[in-house]
């Protein structure tokens, strides 16, 4: 969320930590393709995921840090693509 990136949390199967600890993510795409993105905006999406979980630094379970001048840099990208694919 820092970065303008919102995903559902999930429990893996078999996951030894409890609900409110999410190991993974679900990342779904009918609100993107309602606004219009296709093919291109969808790579564009994994990269600023990719480029965000690369910078995060694990502190806890329920801890992280991720340096500020990555996440106003991804910030400034997701608000860029959302501009252009405003949700209708």
């Amino acid at each position: 969320e820092d970065c303008g990136i919102i995903v559902n949390m999930n429990r893996l199967p078999y996951d030894t930590k409890g609900p409110a600890i999410a190991s993974g993510v679900r990342l779904g795409t009918p609100i993107v393709t309602k606004s219009g993105m296709g093919p291109e905006q969808m790579k564009n999406v994994v990269e600023l995921i990719n480029e965000t979980l690369k910078d995060v630094k694990v502190i806890t379970d329920k801890q992280y840090q991720i340096d500020e001048t990555t996440r106003n840099r991804i910030n400034d990208k997701v608000r860029e693509l959302c501009r252009k694919f405003p949700i209708k």
